[in-house]
């Protein structure tokens, strides 16, 4: 009971150090005295223990995305159902294990819920030719699965847990030659170049789309590394950002205007030269992704 009790008031401590609940970095020098206390069931000790299992659970999640007790959400998931086994479904869909595919999502409410799983087999008589694609997956006269959505039902997320989001800045060379222009981006293992990065054994580049979400993919790219059992500084996760005026990019750093085909940072466009100093630099998103990519081997 007094053990319970240490841990119960060493928790709200932490708590309370960390700004209402919400994980942050403590005083450095207050940690540096917990983690010198000595490990048995004393209340600083207690302090010492909850401070550490904190900071090796704690994981931070990109803006715009649901947070689970175990993880993020992605953005398309809306305000997600936690499914407390480090997966979730979407808004409208509740947590469910579908009989032929295990967990899955099936819709919280309406008719579509109770939508048959499988399409039934043909009446006796003539059979039209199958569809090609089927007739691989299918021996002739079972019954059909219905796609996602179809039936009602849809997989399950995997949660990311990113212990951090590091956003770097890439030094371009800029048309004409001026002053450089910055390029963000998310990186697991430090600056591209950085002696951890050059070490990994794979690179994964994960490119946002039009929502311009590259915290989100970043996240992503970790958990799908590890889940391919790649942690552990194996792989190296890279996800460029690329900016517009609405995501409200800082002095020299390198943005695009969204308009089509000049500004379209999705067709290679030159960047705006209202991001750089003199007016006048750009750079294309393409050399960008070329400058990225070099130090690969």
């Amino acid at each position: 009971m007094l053990h319970g009790a240490l841990e119960a008031a060493a928790e709200a401590e932490v708590r309370k150090a960390g700004q209402g609940g919400k994980w942050s970095p403590l005083n450095a020098s207050w940690a540096a005295t917990l983690t010198a206390a000595p490990a048995h069931p004393t209340y600083y000790g207690m302090l010492a223990a909850v401070f550490q299992r904190r900071r090796r659970d704690a994981f931070v999640c990109p803006a715009n995305t649901h947070r689970c007790a175990d993880g993020c959400a992605p953005v398309e998931a809306g305000a997600a159902v936690c499914c407390g086994d480090g997966t979730a479904c979407a808004s409208g869909y509740r947590c469910a294990d579908r009989p032929s595919f295990g967990p899955a999502c099936v819709r919280a409410r309406g008719d579509r819920e109770a939508a048959p799983e499988f399409i039934p087999e043909a009446a006796p008589g003539p059979r039209p030719e199958p569809v090609p694609v089927l007739a691989a997956a299918e021996a002739p006269g079972a019954a059909v699965p219905l796609p996602m959505g179809t039936a009602g039902w849809e997989l399950r997320y995997h949660l990311c847990r990113a212990g951090a989001l590091p956003l770097h800045r890439l030094a371009l060379p800029a048309a004409p030659p001026g002053q450089p222009l910055l390029f963000p981006y998310y990186s697991n293992l430090g600056p591209v170049g950085h002696h951890a990065a050059a070490s990994a054994e794979v690179a994964l580049l994960v490119q946002h789309g039009s929502g311009r979400n590259a915290d989100d993919y970043f996240c992503s790219g970790v958990q799908a590394a590890a889940m391919a059992g790649l942690g552990g500084g194996r792989a190296l996760v890279l996800a460029p950002r690329f900016m517009e005026p609405a995501d409200g990019p800082p002095p020299s750093v390198v943005w695009w205007n969204g308009t089509f085909p000049e500004g379209c940072w999705r067709c290679g466009a030159e960047s705006d030269p209202r991001a750089s100093r003199d007016g006048r630099s750009t750079v294309s998103s393409f050399a960008v992704l070329r400058r990225k990519t070099r130090h690969f081997p």
